[in-house]
C-alpha cells in the first residue's frame, strides 16, 4: 500500500535428523537388556532442530531419549533455564551407550551396516 519492498534470504539451520535402522534397531536391543530402562519407544516421533544430525548424516547412528524429567511430571523440557534432571537417570543412560558400543565393537555376530542385520 505504501511502495515499500523487501528482500529475504531463507537460511537453514538444521537438517532432518535421520537415526540409521540398524542401529536403532542395535540401541533398542541394548536398551530393552540393560538394567533400569522401564521402556524403549521406537516409534517416538518429533519435529525439531538438534546438531546430531550432521553427525548421523556422515556416520550411522542413533539419537535416543533417556527419560529424566521429575516423576510427577513437573520438569520444565530441556534447553529450558529452569529444566532440572533426574541424575538417577545418567547411569541408565550411560549404561545404554555403553552396552551399544560393546554390541557394535565386540560382537561377531553384529553386522550394523548390512541392511536387515537385525531382523
Amino acid at each position: 500500500m505504501h511502495g515499500a519492498t523487501a528482500e529475504t534470504t531463507y537460511v537453514r539451520h538444521a537438517i532432518a535428523l535421520y537415526n540409521d535402522p540398524v542401529m536403532t534397531q542395535l540401541v533398542a536391543q541394548v536398551a530393552r537388556e540393560a538394567e533400569g530402562v522401564q521402556r524403549v519407544d521406537r516409534h517416538f516421533r518429533m519435529m525439531a532442530g538438534e546438531d546430531m544430525a550432521y553427525l548421523l548424516e556422515a556416520v550411522p547412528g542413533c539419537y535416543f531419549f533417556v527419560g529424566c524429567g521429575k516423576e510427577d511430571g513437573s520438569s520444565e523440557p530441556h534447553h529450558s533455564p529452569r529444566f532440572q534432571v533426574d541424575e538417577a537417570a545418567l547411569p541408565i543412560g550411560a549404561a545404554v551407550m555403553l552396552r551399544a558400543v560393546a554390541a557394535y565393537f565386540v560382537d561377531d555376530a553384529i553386522e550394523p551396516h548390512r541392511p536387515g542385520a537385525f531382523l
